[in-house]
């Protein structure tokens, strides 16, 4: 069909909200309805000890990109020499990972950052190994880490600004939700849960 001339405002618009409707009818669910829960598909469970491996070197250095960038942290501070020593490790070592030998420092540094943007990175990659199934129940050390995430993220000074902030809040209220979710969930004392 050839177009011989161009489609006025009005055409357009009608055009384009037609398009929206038919979109939206395609991907809209009944009123009522529940959303299924998100299943993870058995390529993404971490039983390869070098893909293990390659996800908690990509946070390490998402982690140490931003503490070089900000003003609050050293290249000789503690928490900095904690995660290149974790990093050094990882390269030197062909096992699978241990869960809480991985979580320490992201926690360390999530429980003492004196800057937000910090501990969000922090707390976005102990929230993502979650999700990602690098802390699962069949993971080295599982029931440790779940439980020092818990008493962790539970146990925030009420002074942390950005633990305060709403941002912050949802953050951390996420991280636990997906501590429970996860398959190591079943892990958790009776203590770290009510915590």
């Amino acid at each position: 069909m050839a177009i011989t001339s161009w489609p006025t405002e009005l055409e357009s618009r009608s055009q384009r909200s037609a398009h929206r409707r038919s979109v939206d009818a395609d991907f809209a669910l009944p009123f009522g309805s529940v959303i299924p829960p998100l299943e993870i598909s058995s390529g993404t469970r971490m039983a390869d000890g070098r893909k293990q491996r390659y996800y908690v070197k990509s946070e390490i250095h998402n982690v140490l990109t931003v503490m070089r960038l900000s003003d609050a942290y050293a290249r000789e501070s503690e928490l900095y020499a904690d995660f290149r020593s974790l990093l050094d490790e990882l390269h030197n070592s062909s096992d699978l990972v241990d869960a809480q030998t991985v979580v320490e420092p992201f926690l360390a540094l999530v429980a003492t950052s004196r800057a937000e943007e910090v501990a969000d990175v922090a707390l976005s990659s102990v929230h993502t190994f979650l999700l990602y199934g690098l802390i699962s129940s069949s993971s080295i050390n599982a029931r440790e880490a779940v439980n020092l995430i818990v008493r962790t993220l539970c146990g925030l000074d009420e002074g942390r600004f950005w633990a305060e902030s709403e941002l912050g809040t949802t953050r951390v209220l996420e991280a636990l939700l997906a501590t429970l979710r996860s398959t190591a969930g079943h892990l958790l004392s009776n203590r770290s849960v009510w915590h």
